[in-house]
């Protein structure tokens, strides 16, 4: 059986969390060294008050975010019946600065069924679902009607 937890889907948003607390914490790392050498001129008292004014907003900002990014997560592994094809990625379409694929599936009942992987494909030179990675490759993906979207569940060739 495939792992769900290691489709191109999954570390995507895996992926995004850990960029997002990077930023977050490099930000608070900052925001700490730029208040520190106040602390003798106006106070400790006073430095917690601006690192949280500065802070404070990114924090929330950012954890919104992740909650988000963890909810996704949550709905791609959630689901059980999944159905696994095998494919090869050849219609790549661009939407805004991601990419998503196109795929026929030849169902067990005959019919052609066209289904959209998720945007998660971007051209670049570093993340997990780079589009180079995955265009004109031969992969297994899962499709659950629930969902209506065709995870990538791995490249085969």
């Amino acid at each position: 059986m495939h792992n769900i937890k290691e489709s191109a889907d999954a570390k995507y948003y895996k992926w995004n969390i850990v960029v997002i607390l990077i930023i977050l914490g490099s930000i608070l790392l900052l925001t700490l060294l730029i208040t520190l050498p106040y602390v003798d001129k106006i106070g400790s008292d006073e430095i917690l008050k601006v690192f949280l004014i500065i802070g404070l907003p990114f924090i929330v900002i950012f954890m919104l975010v992740i909650i988000y990014l963890v909810y996704r997560y949550l709905g791609v592994i959630k689901y059980k019946n999944y159905i696994f094809y095998e494919t090869v990625l050849n219609k790549p379409v661009s939407f805004f600065r991601a990419m998503y694929f196109e795929v026929e599936i030849k169902c067990e009942d005959g019919k052609v069924k066209k289904y959209d992987t998720r945007a998660i494909f971007y051209p670049g030179f570093f993340g997990p679902t780079l589009l180079d990675n995955y265009v004109n490759k031969k992969v297994i993906i899962a499709i659950n009607e629930e969902i209506d979207k065709a995870i990538v569940v791995k490249v085969i060739e």
